[in-house]
């Protein structure tokens, strides 16, 4: 990946045809041209770490970097965007989507309270998605007080709801179908399926190898979060899905499109499983929160070795509360 060569340039590599892109010093390298435009984009901006934008296929793209990676699709008459990210990255995700199309973003996807962190940066979505329990925790937040109550979703899922979309697609596919399956990061947690490019975004409910942010404040629960998951996985194990797009894990070298699989999305309620056993042993033989923490990496054991264990002790805090 190329590197900017002082702060402030933007350096893209580019395969295939892309858009007219907006002004700026671009260093650009030529390849084969193929069905997959790739597009990657390196640059600082107010002190942000680089966002990078990775072509799934011709229409869709993950914007990595920031707070979360935050997956795009270009329609016919515009652009629908899973999530958006927190300060300071606002405007630098709505710039770098803008490098490449010149469509309105009119869909925004909430898939979480914590995705809907800038929705007023898209002043042009007219349909903004998310599960009822997000909207009603974020209609109590100040930045979506007044005028900016034009920014909450208007368009609520419960359990399931399909909505179609105007691009290319095979007939009955070109839809975006957005499911609910319980508590997990938070208590409105949904999963954007797009059949026709046999995508799932996943976002918080996968956010890497490793233990999840669960947001306690906006009814998330570590404890249910297993069982939640796999019901996710059992009901989509038909969906066709070849890519789940996680919240964090590191970007591919070159393309996405065969990022997470429905293997390692088995492995990782598995691994939950184990996290949440392990707690609820520790609390019943009367284990510390430090021992707990502790004896985690070794309760887990060899199948679980790399997975990142950073928010250990905060996981266990979690655990401990809930079994209580």
């Amino acid at each position: 990946m190329m590197r900017s060569l002082v702060p402030g340039v933007v350096a893209v590599v580019v395969w295939g045809t892309l858009r007219a892109m907006a002004a700026g010093p671009l260093l650009a390298l030529q390849a084969p041209v193929d069905d997959l435009k790739m597009m990657y984009i390196a640059g600082l901006k107010k002190g942000a770490a680089p966002l990078r934008t990775d072509y799934m296929n011709s229409n869709m793209y993950v914007l990595g970097g920031g707070n979360r990676h935050t997956l795009n699709l270009e329609l016919d008459d515009g652009v629908i965007v899973v999530d958006t990210k927190a300060e300071p990255w606002r405007d630098a995700q709505f710039e770098k989507i803008q490098l490449a199309t010149d469509l309105p973003i009119t869909i925004l996807v909430n898939t979480n309270p914590g995705g809907a962190l800038t929705n007023t940066a898209f002043t042009d979505a007219t349909t903004i998605i998310a599960h009822e329990n997000t909207r009603a925790r974020l209609a109590k937040q100040d930045g979506f007080a007044g005028d900016n109550a034009r920014f909450l979703p208007n368009r609520m899922v419960t359990d399931r709801l399909s909505i179609p979309l105007r691009t290319i697609g095979v007939d009955g596919t070109n839809r975006v179908d957005l499911y609910h399956f319980g508590r997990a990061h938070s208590d409105g947690d949904i999963i954007p399926v797009f059949p026709s490019l046999a995508v799932a975004y996943f976002g918080e409910l996968l956010p890497e190898q490793g233990l999840p942010i669960v947001d306690v404040t906006n009814g998330g629960s570590l404890l249910e979060f297993p069982d939640t998951l796999a019901r996710a996985a059992e009901a989509l194990k038909d969906a066709g899905i070849d890519c789940i797009v996680p919240a964090r894990a590191p970007l591919p070298f070159k393309t996405a499109s065969r990022w997470f699989s429905d293997r390692m999305l088995a492995e990782y309620v598995l691994f939950l499983r184990a996290v949440v056993e392990h707690g609820r042993s520790s609390a019943a033989a009367g284990r510390s929160l430090d021992e707990a923490v502790a004896a985690l990496p070794g309760a887990l054991g060899e199948p679980f070795a790399a997975y990142n264990l950073d928010r250990a002790k905060e996981s266990m805090e979690i655990l401990y509360r809930e079994l209580r």
